[in-house]
């Protein structure tokens, strides 16, 4: 280590500015390399597992897709919990199939939907499994059309429609007369009905249990990463852990933003967590890097008093 710094002491300035330069290639170049082998040599696969924790400006009233329509933060963290018979996509611009298939016959009027297999509630466990059924469907539907809902806006999207269970994993929706946009209705998150059958309809307000802490069907675990800036504000003082924190400031912005615009499966959000844990690992390594190497050169010049301004002085 002191012969290098000997022979870096030794160099022209020219020379120590070409040797910074290459320093600093190779290890963008090092870095581009390890992430092109870790992407084309990795799998990832889904883990079950962990707390849902969302953040949002503005106030949480309770989180159940019945009632999200007057409130757009409960609207956003809802659409992360639960999941609905169909989705909409933002890249067609069309509604399509989430969590059942959909088949519209007899003139545009009755709608059947075949929930896909193996869909589960996440307080699912191996020894206590907790399946989404045509009964969670059924009810999910059926009591938005009872008097006393507590949401007549949303009540009105379902007036004179009848809904049918077919068997454990069909469902039947039949309209009075065809209507294109009914299809969007079916966006709405699903509930589990062993939650909330016990309520008269006059109190699914005030179901704080279920209105605070629900139960849902999403890729949760994703959204743990945004407490990585939050880790930040508490060891700035080391320059890794802070460049660290920053990325993943922009990524959380994002994320919410994408999280909300696109339909992805909850394989897909699960599988680009080690992903965006080594992209993000290079980006706070690279910006290490380049904050010492940038520093140092411009110590040196300052030195040598080739640039003499003090903004250069490191600190």
């Amino acid at each position: 280590m002191r012969t290098l710094r000997r022979t870096f002491g030794a160099m022209k300035p020219w020379e120590k500015w070409i040797v910074s330069a290459l320093t600093i290639i190779f290890l963008v170049s090092t870095a581009v390399l390890l992430w092109r082998f870790y992407k084309e040599n990795t799998e990832s696969t889904p883990v079950r597992g962990g707390t849902y924790i969302e953040g949002s400006v503005g106030t949480i009233r309770m989180l159940n897709p019945w009632f999200t329509v007057t409130n757009d933060v409960n609207r956003d963290i809802t659409s992360l919990v639960f999941s609905g018979l169909q989705r909409y996509n933002p890249f067609t611009g069309k509604i399509e199939d989430d969590l059942a298939a959909l088949e519209i016959t007899g003139n545009q009027r009755i709608y059947t939907l075949t929930l896909h297999e193996n869909i589960f509630w996440h307080d699912s466990t191996p020894e206590l499994p907790h399946p989404v059924t045509a009964d969670d469907v059924i009810f999910t539907y059926q009591i938005i059309e009872k008097q006393g809902f507590p949401n007549p806006i949303l009540q009105k999207n379902f007036r004179g429609v009848d809904i049918e269970k077919i068997d454990d994993r069909t469902v039947q929706f039949r309209l009075e007369k065809p209507y294109s946009f009914f299809r969007s209705n079916l966006t709405l998150g699903i509930v589990p009905k062993n939650q909330l059958e016990h309520l008269k309809t006059d109190q699914l307000l005030d179901a704080y249990d279920f209105n605070l802490h629900p139960i849902g069907r999403s890729a949760w675990q994703y959204s743990l990463m945004w407490f990585i800036p939050v880790i930040g504000h508490y060891f700035r003082k080391n320059l890794f852990v802070r460049s660290l924190a920053a990325t993943y400031t922009a990524h959380a912005v994002g994320g919410v933003l994408w999280v909300w615009a696109f339909g992805l499966s909850r394989e897909i959000w699960l599988a680009l967590i080690p992903q965006s844990l080594m992209e993000r690992l290079l980006m706070a390594g690279g910006i290490s890097v380049s904050y010492y190497s940038l520093v140092n050169v411009l110590s040196f010049l300052k030195s040598k008093k080739i640039i003499l301004h003090k903004a250069f002085t490191a600190s």
